[in-house]
């Protein structure tokens, strides 16, 4: 009885190793087992019964069904993941496309808006130098939009009509003009006198003219900041819209007696020489 009961227990385990490791190996070896189970019998000296061989013979028909249909199911499960993973890729394949697709139309939408900003940016500056133009001009405007007006012999045009300033007339007797040549009068006093002239009126740029005149004409070096002082004040009452336009010709002027390849066109011995 313990040599069947041993028996069965070896075929039990080849079974299950048959269903757990590699159920042909044991489904080959249970067959030998079988058909050499005469030679078992003499072997251990066991009296195998025909219900027990049957038994037996069952029971391995019942686990090899179990097994091909574990197996059969395993296949199909396989073969459905295998469909599913292969969806799942197909789908993550069309997502990743897509994604492509949408980093392709945020990168020209991101290259858009840094263009934008761009133009923005220069838009803002050029805006902001407009406004610093147009801060400057008021500015001209409001400190020299008065001197403007005024002549070169120091009276105020207003369309047709021109009346007289503190400054009207600044250089009668100090000034003679002949064809168009301006000889100002250079003596101490006259100097000192065209001093006192910036002096009380700093914004009428044409005594800068004669005292630099006087002063380049006795080789003194200060005189190109006076003439400077006349270039910077006509440049902004230039600016002006309605400036006298005798200013624009005094400032090519003073721009050819600042330019040493010019200067001896417009000053010689002590006279400026005033194009028409």
């Amino acid at each position: 009885m313990k040599r069947i009961i041993l028996i069965t227990v070896i075929i039990c385990a080849l079974l299950a190793v048959g269903i757990f490791v590699s159920w042909w190996l044991a489904f080959s070896i249970g067959l030998v087992i079988l058909g050499t189970l005469g030679h078992v019998e003499r072997i251990f000296k066991i009296k195998w019964s025909k219900k027990w061989t049957i038994f037996l013979l069952i029971l391995f028909l019942l686990l090899s069904g179990a097994y091909i249909t574990t197996s059969f199911t395993r296949s199909r499960h396989s073969e459905g993941q295998i469909v599913s993973l292969s969806k799942k890729e197909s789908g993550l394949r069309k997502d990743l496309k897509q994604a492509e697709n949408d980093l392709a139309v945020a990168k020209e939408h991101v290259a858009s808006l840094i263009e934008k900003e761009r133009e923005l940016r220069q838009k803002l500056q050029e805006a902001e130098e407009v406004a610093s133009i147009t801060k400057e001009q008021i500015a001209d405007l409001s400190e020299y939009g008065e001197v403007a007006t005024y002549t070169f012999s120091g009276y105020q045009e207003s369309g047709k009509f021109v009346s007289p300033t503190p400054v009207s007339n600044w250089a009668e007797g100090y000034l003679t003009v002949s064809n168009n040549n301006y000889l100002f009068k250079c003596s101490h006093d006259a100097i000192e006198y065209y001093k006192e002239l910036i002096n009380k009126y700093p914004k009428f740029p044409f005594p800068y003219l004669a005292l630099s005149a006087c002063l380049l004409n006795n080789r003194d070096p200060s005189w190109k900041q006076y003439a400077m002082k006349a270039q910077s004040i006509l440049k902004k009452t230039t600016k002006v819209s309605l400036h006298c336009k005798a200013h624009d010709g005094w400032l090519e002027q003073v721009n050819k007696i600042l330019d040493p390849n010019q200067l001896d066109t417009v000053f010689t011995k002590g006279k400026l020489h005033k194009s028409e």
